[in-house]
């Protein structure tokens, strides 16, 4: 939810194997793990059987339910223009890579460099490695990642279900789009 708004996306997606496995989950239970790994989803709802759920997850995202996301507002634009400026511009996410990557490619966001599944500790080391001075993100949790990076965080309120200005606490600037990175970047 922080470039893409995956939340018809993973529904639809989580629908399906949901049905496949005749559990009910019911649309609330499951917005609320967007942006978090659907795998450990997968535990709560299935249970031993999570694992054959994300693969099929997995298999039917990456066929058609990547289909069901929109880039938000801006996201595309900045990412032209961060690149334009030559910076690397890299998108760490929780996301299966190579569902990221199918993803992306179909709304013609650009980047330069991608990191997969990575979530809490998986980010921050992910920041360090590819030498990010900058974070935007929907979720506490990239804060936190951020921060123990030590690097500028940006939090944008796109993900509905995850609360970010009420959990913000002051400790870091929120902006309602990407139309408004300028603003609060330390960028220039």
């Amino acid at each position: 939810m922080t470039l893409v708004d995956s939340n018809k996306a993973i529904l639809f997606t989580a629908q399906r194997v949901l049905k496949a496995f005749k559990i009910e989950v019911n649309e609330m239970d499951i917005g609320r793990s967007v942006g978090l790994p659907i795998k450990e989803s997968f535990k709560v709802w299935v249970g031993d059987g999570y694992l054959k759920a994300y693969e099929m997850y997995v298999a039917y995202y990456q066929s058609s339910g990547h289909l069901e996301s929109k880039a938000l507002p801006g996201a595309k634009e900045l990412l032209v223009e961060l690149m334009g400026r030559n910076y690397n511009v890299v998108v760490i996410t929780a996301k299966n890579q190579q569902s990221a990557e199918i993803q992306l490619r179909h709304l013609s966001i650009p980047y330069s460099e991608l990191v997969g599944t990575a979530f809490g500790n998986g980010k921050t080391e992910a920041m360090k490695r590819t030498g990010c001075s900058e974070y935007v993100g929907d979720h506490i949790e990239d804060y936190k990642a951020a921060a123990a990076a030590d690097i500028h965080f940006i939090g944008v309120a796109t993900n509905p279900m995850h609360e970010l200005e009420s959990q913000s606490q002051g400790k870091f600037p929120i902006i309602k789009s990407l139309n408004d990175f300028w603003g609060h970047s330390i960028l220039k």
